[in-house]
C-alpha cells in the first residue's frame, strides 16, 4: 500500500509538478533577461577609475566629489523617441530622468540614482539623448512640478529654470589650508532667458539654451559611462582656473572651457559598454 502511494506521488511529481516548475522557472528567467535590456546602468568614472560620493579624485590636488546630479532627456533610439517608465519611479518622467547623487552623508544616502528605465526594449543602432531639461518643462513653477523636477537645489528661478548638471567639489579643511579655497562648483543651465521678472517664465527659448545632445553607437550594451576626467582635469589642476567656479556664465573663461570640453567628441565623455 505504501509502495503504491509513493509510486503515485512520484508519478504526479514527474507528470505535473516538475514540468510546471521548469516552465515557471524559465519564464521568470526569460522575463528577467528581457527586462534587463530595458535598463541602462550609469557608471561614474575618472578615466579608468570608478568614482562615487566622497571619492578623492585621482589627481595631485586633493579634491573630493561632494555632489553630482544631472538631467538626461529626449532619448531617441535610431531617430525615434523612446519613453521612460514614469509610474512608481520618482527619478523619472516619460521624457526625462534625474541621475547622480547629492552625496548627503547626513541622510546616510550614498547610492543615489544610477539607472535609466525604458518602457520598451532598445534596438541596436543609435542611442541619443540630451544633457538638459526641455524648454517646455524647464521654466514651470517648481512648487507644482512633479518629481524629479521639484528638487530645489537643482533649480535657479522660473526665469532661468533648472540646473542641468551640478558638480560640487570640496577640499578637506586643515590648519594649513584653512584660509585657502575649499570648494569648486560647476552648475550648468540655460542663460539669457528673457522674462518679465525672475518669478516669470520666458515665452521664447533662452539665448543660450546650453543643452547638449550626445549620440552613441548602441549594440545591446548595459552600461552608460560618464567620464569626468576630460571635463574637470584641465580646470581643477590649473592653479588659476580652479579658483573660479562656473555658474553657466558663457563669458567666463572657465565656463567656456568646460562647455567646450563637454562638446568635443574625441573626449569621449559618454561611452557605452
Amino acid at each position: 500500500m505504501c509502495t503504491y502511494r509513493f509510486t503515485s506521488i512520484k508519478r504526479i511529481f514527474n507528470n505535473w509538478f516538475f514540468p510546471v516548475f521548469c516552465i515557471t522557472f524559465f519564464s521568470v528567467l526569460l522575463s528577467a533577461c528581457q527586462q534587463s535590456k530595458n535598463v541602462l546602468k550609469v557608471q561614474l568614472m575618472w578615466d579608468q577609475t570608478p568614482i562615487q560620493c566622497q571619492s578623492l579624485l585621482p589627481i595631485k590636488n586633493a579634491w573630493t566629489l561632494n555632489q553630482i546630479q544631472f538631467y538626461l532627456s529626449e532619448f531617441k533610439n535610431n531617430g525615434q523617441s523612446v519613453s521612460l517608465i514614469s509610474k512608481k519611479n520618482s527619478n523619472q518622467q516619460s521624457s526625462i530622468v534625474l541621475l547622480g547623487n547629492a552625496c548627503s552623508s547626513k541622510k546616510g544616502n550614498d547610492s543615489g540614482n544610477w539607472n535609466v528605465y525604458f518602457e520598451n526594449e532598445l534596438e541596436s543602432g543609435t542611442l541619443s539623448f540630451k544633457l538638459g531639461v526641455p524648454f517646455e518643462l524647464n521654466h514651470r513653477n517648481p512648487l507644482k512640478q512633479s518629481t524629479p523636477l521639484n528638487q530645489s537645489d537643482m533649480f535657479w528661478t522660473w526665469q532661468q529654470g533648472h540646473k542641468f548638471l551640478r558638480i560640487d567639489l570640496d577640499k578637506t579643511v586643515t590648519e594649513s589650508n584653512k584660509n585657502n579655497q575649499t570648494g569648486w562648483q560647476f552648475h550648468l543651465g540655460s542663460t539669457g532667458c528673457k522674462a518679465a521678472s525672475v518669478m516669470r517664465s520666458p515665452s521664447s527659448p533662452c539665448r543660450h539654451p546650453n543643452q547638449i545632445e550626445f549620440s552613441l553607437d548602441y549594440q545591446n550594451q548595459s552600461t552608460l559611462i560618464l567620464n569626468l576626467k576630460p571635463i574637470l582635469e584641465p580646470i581643477i589642476t590649473d592653479p588659476d582656473l580652479s579658483k573660479v567656479s562656473c555658474m553657466s556664465n558663457m563669458t567666463s573663461k572657465v565656463c567656456h572651457q568646460l562647455m567646450s570640453s563637454l562638446q568635443v567628441k574625441h573626449n569621449k565623455i559618454w561611452q557605452l559598454k
